[in-house]
């Protein structure tokens, strides 16, 4: 989906990018680790991006931290982030 409320006009650079495009693409370099932070995920399945995530590092071997998605005035952020902090991958 676009974000045109932050991002503008992205249509001509939006794919699919995947861990083994990012090593195709940085063979050259001695990539020591990588991070993700909020990746515009449905708000109303704030833990599947890290469920997805997981998945990732767990099939690729990247990324090695996500930075997760949290609405701190939600009232049901202490549940999301206990939740959270099960996570291998999540830094909150």
């Amino acid at each position: 989906m676009n974000i045109p409320f932050r991002y503008g006009d992205y249509s001509s650079i939006k794919r699919t990018y995947l861990p083994p495009d990012l090593l195709a693409d940085s063979a050259a370099f001695n990539i020591v680790g990588t991070v993700t932070m909020e990746t515009e995920w449905d708000e109303d399945d704030q833990l599947g991006e890290m469920v997805y995530m997981q998945r990732m590092q767990d099939e690729f071997g990247l990324p090695n931290a996500c930075v997760a998605h949290a609405v701190l005035d939600d009232p049901a952020v202490g549940e999301l982030l206990e939740r959270y902090s099960g996570s291998s991958q999540s830094t909150v």
